[in-house]
């Protein structure tokens, strides 16, 4: 029996992560990922008021040490809430949710593998570079395999950027309103999706517009009756997209408009819904965040431009480690970096010299532009906090850019297979991504992560309190 790569990559590559998010969902100890306690806490507080209308958090005694629940987005927790209700008895709810997320991370992956085949004109090895690419980044595969909202924004994220490479490919109300209130859902889950789907909402917007003055210029009335019977047909999917984007899209007004009307800010702090003396005692965050305006209103401030290079070099130092509450650095040799390196720019010139320009290639520029933009909000974000509080890498992680990582990965692989180009140098690319990026990741990781985390915590996952 012949083997064929073509039909054989997705499953291979979705089985080699699967392992990973196992082994990590397995034997990493409770609250080694970011914050894994607090979407763990929140969502069995969830779980507890299921009574409240939409499953909402209220703020009560034994929600005071997770913050203002009641006045911000909860989403996440809401299902995963929901979840808990349907845990089967004897299982752990760690165990039970670990094991959801890693769904959620599969299914970033299945529409990781679709849009890059989309971007790669149906090239099977521009797919498995691209999600080789994408898993072989060891946060990443961590986050996925732990409780985090992070897995569901990286969904949302990857969903909205592979649904507009197909949109600005041929632009219709109902993936507009697909784009909409997948931005508006995600809004609900996560604070940072309220620019990125801001950016893609708008860029979707202005295909739209391009589009109707396009046909608006061309003469339809020979078409009319061949376009009759296609119109009938996706009338069903037009309704239910309107719907799906009102549906969330309300709900998202609803929730950061009354903040702004009632509390007068988009996220309103701990004294919004709580005493200060209360929010002081109970809400460890709120506590540090007073210590650091004391400590630090008078600190100078370094310019602009320095802090834009202090902060890309943190961001390129974590890309490649695991950080939570506990740091694994992943000593990443030079000649990899270069190789991958070496692929990206040798692939963009191949593509320059097959007369692919990037504004003559609307899917491309506009993921790439949706991406740019993201990218600048965080920035801004970050900067205006160092302005505030002086004290450089609070909030600064590179994970805050997994929303558009398939952007990001489109941007440096998807050139090379836009253009006709040589089998054998499409198969050189994956190879190249696989050697440089996946056996220096979780493979060069595996020994440290064990000796780092497990010999700090001495106890594995699979030890929970039933």
């Amino acid at each position: 029996m012949r083997f064929n790569a073509r039909i054989c990559a997705l499953p291979a590559l979705l089985l080699l992560v699967l392992a990973q998010l196992i082994v990590f969902a397995s034997w990493t100890p409770i609250s080694v990922a970011p914050d894994e306690d607090y979407h763990h806490n929140l969502a069995v507080q969830v779980e507890v008021q299921r009574n409240a209308p939409f499953w909402q958090p209220r703020d009560t005694e034994r929600t005071y040490g997770l913050g203002p629940v009641s006045v911000n987005a909860h989403l996440y927790h809401q299902l995963s809430g929901f979840l808990l209700a349907l845990k089967p008895s004897g299982l752990g709810s760690y165990v039970w949710l670990r094991f959801w997320n890693i769904v959620v991370a599969l299914a970033t992956l299945l529409v990781t593998w679709r849009a890059a085949r989309a971007a790669c004109e149906q090239d099977w090895r521009g797919a498995a570079a691209v999600v080789l690419l994408v898993s072989s980044t060891l946060m990443w595969v961590f986050l996925g395999a732990t409780v985090s909202y992070d897995n569901l924004t990286n969904f949302l994220g990857t969903l909205a950027l592979a649904v507009l490479w197909n949109h600005v490919k041929a632009p219709t109300l109902a993936s507009f309103s697909i784009l909409a209130g997948i931005s508006a859902f995600g809004a609900l889950v996560k604070i940072v999706f309220v620019p990125l789907g801001g950016i893609i909402v708008l860029l979707a917007g202005v295909a739209n517009i391009l589009a109707w003055k396009r046909r608006k210029r061309q003469d339809l009335g020979s078409e009319a009756s061949n376009k009759k019977e296609s119109r009938r047909k996706g009338l069903v999917l037009t309704a239910a997209s309107v719907g799906f984007a009102i549906f969330f899209g309300s709900a998202a007004l609803l929730k950061y408009g009354s903040n702004i009307v009632l509390h007068k800010s988009f996220t309103p702090g701990c004294e919004a819904v709580m005493p200060a003396q209360t929010c002081e005692r109970r809400f460890n965050q709120y506590r540090d965040a007073k210590e650091r305006e004391r400590l630090h209103e008078s600190a100078p401030r370094i310019p602009f431009p320095l802090f834009v290079k202090k902060y890309v070099a943190e961001v390129d130092s974590q890309w490649d480690d695991l950080h939570g509450y506990v740091y694994v650095r992943v000593r990443t040799p030079w000649w990899r970096t270069a190789l991958f390196w070496v692929a990206v720019v040798g692939g963009g010139i191949v593509a320059w010299r097959g007369q692919w320009r990037p504004w003559s290639d609307p899917p491309w520029a506009t993921v790439a532009l949706a991406t740019a933009l993201y990218a600048a909000c965080v920035l801004a974000v970050n900067w205006r906090g160092y302005l505030e509080h002086g004290v450089f890498g609070v909030s600064i992680h590179a994970r805050y850019f997994f929303p558009v990582y398939l952007g990001l990965a489109l941007m440096a692989l998807a050139p090379a297979f836009r253009v006709q180009t040589s089998s054998r140098f499409r198969t050189a690319i994956v190879a190249v991504v696989f050697v440089s990026q996946f056996l220096r990741g979780p493979l060069d990781a595996g020994e440290r992560l064990k000796k780092e985390i497990l010999a700090e915590f001495h106890r594995p996952i699979v030890s929970e309190p039933q």
